[in-house]
């Protein structure tokens, strides 16, 4: 029977990274909660990526090369409308004592990005309402960590279907190349 073996290194590597992956988790929990949720479990995963490609060789790393590249640009696209979309506030007017209603427009299609991730929400929201066992998990006037967690698997989904059809692409991109190649040598 043979034994697992960790070198001190590897495990200190381990460690390391995950105190990094909780400090993030962290600092992005406390600036906005949604982008926490919507981004973290899509960095673990391309975390994982990375280091299939680094392990890896030939059209496995081409696919883990698409993975990551495409993975990086969705979970880019969620930031992207989390933080540059236009919100709605309240501005308290110390001189007059009176509340008025801020409003900040968003910039560079982080509204349109918004609206895409919105409505993609909103579907996912009446579908997992249909069903019986699901209904009522992504009530937003309850924030527990059951709606937290159905949030963010329904946000990372979209996320890893476009890293896996990334990764699926540059694999027939390298192949066709290969092919190309193989029939202007013969």
């Amino acid at each position: 029977m043979t034994s697992l073996r960790f070198s001190v290194a590897k495990l200190m590597a381990v460690v390391g990274i995950a105190a990094l992956n909780l400090a993030v988790g962290r600092a992005l929990w406390s600036y906005a909660p949604v982008l926490a949720l919507g981004i973290m479990p899509e960095l673990f995963v391309l975390q994982l990526g990375l280091v299939r490609w680094i392990r890896s060789r030939g059209g496995a790393r081409a696919f883990w090369t698409g993975f990551i590249a495409v993975g990086t640009l969705a979970a880019l696209s969620f930031a992207w409308s989390v933080l540059f979309s236009g919100s709605i506030g309240i501005g308290y007017d110390s001189a007059t004592g009176k509340f008025h209603r801020v409003s900040t427009p968003g910039i560079l299609g982080g509204d349109q990005m918004q609206a895409l991730w919105g409505s993609y929400d909103a579907l996912a929201e009446r579908c997992l309402e249909s069903l019986p066992l699901v209904s009522g998990v992504m009530d937003r006037s309850e924030f527990d960590l059951t709606s937290q967690l159905t949030l963010a698997l329904v946000n990372l989904l979209p996320q890893m279907l476009a890293a896996l059809a990334g990764g699926s692409l540059a694999v027939l991109i390298v192949k066709s190349r290969v092919r190309s190649s193989r029939l202007s040598v013969s």
